[in-house]
């Protein structure tokens, strides 16, 4: 078994399998590549375990049919952006190419070309290397070419956190019918979707159970549970929000929604950039909030309330207390001088 240096200025490793006369190969870009693969080549050798590499005929564009068309596991809004990125961007230029010989310089080259927000360069970067991933765990691939590549850096969306006035005047300025929706996400925390979804029939007064969500993929609107255990929740809303949702499902719910759009269907997109736009417009509130900044909303405001960090994950459905304090942990500037004050007492 060898690494060597080819004249393109790449590294080969050869083999022999083991009752095969002729031996196999593999080329990296990086000499460390060649060497880690050739490592568990001889360890797999040493072992027994060796298993030899398929010699696919795939084209990266049919192993991409084989994927998403065994996909049982993926949501359909998942399945929806892939087989989107997919036929519109990675297969009119990779979709030819014979997927045992794409290498990591064939997807940092493609994702160089593109012309399109960080963002959605690393979403790209996911979908590729998903792709090779399940080319790996079939056998067509020993290797994921993804591995060495590094997607851009993607900066996390500034959190907006908004004043319980400033709550109170952007209910104001939004259209009437969804001045409640503004105080049960501000002061509630519900997610887009499962305020969307919110059924009459989960509202008791105060207290809103939290037991679905409701997504739209491809062939329209879905309803499924939260994604996580701790997703399933009861909220109760504090008493001014819970009278403000009271008159609302009053006047404006359906059987099904407690938040229908004007024509009774569940709240779309087009509400962004309609009616969530303009009454940010009226408010002259800068930084610009989005629909999901009331959510970090009513955690800057639990917390100001005093609420304990174990109250507040519980409260928006996190599946752990480091999502809560990883997000929302630099809202809680007192809590290390708490901490030494609390010593002081325990000493005295």
């Amino acid at each position: 078994m060898s690494v060597e240096k080819t004249p393109q200025g790449r590294w080969r490793v050869r083999w022999r399998e083991p009752g095969e006369p002729n031996p196999r190969s593999r080329t990296f870009t990086l000499k460390k590549e060649a060497v880690a693969f050739e490592h568990q080549i001889l360890t797999d050798l040493a072992r027994g375990t060796y298993t030899p590499p398929k010699r696919t005929t795939l084209t990266v564009a049919q192993m991409a049919d084989q994927w998403l068309d065994s996909a049982r596991n993926l949501r359909p809004e998942s399945l929806a952006t892939y087989r989107r990125d997919l036929d519109r961007y990675i297969l009119p230029v990779l979709g030819r190419r014979q997927l045992a010989a794409l290498r990591s310089d064939d997807v940092d080259r493609y994702l160089a070309g593109l012309t399109l927000a960080p963002s959605s360069v690393a979403r790209h970067y996911r979908t590729i290397r998903r792709l090779c991933a399940v080319a790996v765990e079939r056998g067509h691939l020993a290797k994921n070419p993804c591995d060495p590549v590094k997607p851009p850096r993607v900066d996390p969306d500034e959190m907006v956190f908004l004043t319980g006035p400033q709550v109170d005047m952007l209910a104001d300025k939004i259209a009437r019918r969804y001045r409640a929706w503004v105080y049960v996400a501000a002061w509630g925390g519900l997610r887009w979707s499962e305020l969307a979804g919110l059924r009459p029939v989960s509202v008791d007064g105060p207290r809103v159970q939290v037991v679905e969500q409701l997504l739209r993929g491809p062939k329209g609107w879905y309803r499924q549970p939260p994604k996580t255990r701790a997703g399933r929740r009861t909220v109760t809303l504090p008493a001014h929000a819970a009278a403000e949702l009271g008159v609302h499902m009053g006047r404006w719910s359906s059987e099904d929604l407690v938040f229908p759009n004007q024509h009774g269907n569940p709240i779309g997109p087009s509400f962004r950039g309609n009616v969530w736009a303009r009454a940010v417009d009226k408010t002259g509130l800068v930084p610009r909030p989005r629909p999901h900044d009331l959510r970090h909303t009513a955690v800057a405001l639990a917390i100001a309330a005093g609420a304990h960090p174990k109250a507040i994950q519980a409260r928006m459905g996190h599946a752990s207390i480091r999502v809560t304090m990883d997000r929302y942990g630099h809202l809680f500037p007192d809590a290390d001088a708490d901490v030494a004050a609390a010593l002081d007492r325990l000493r005295g």
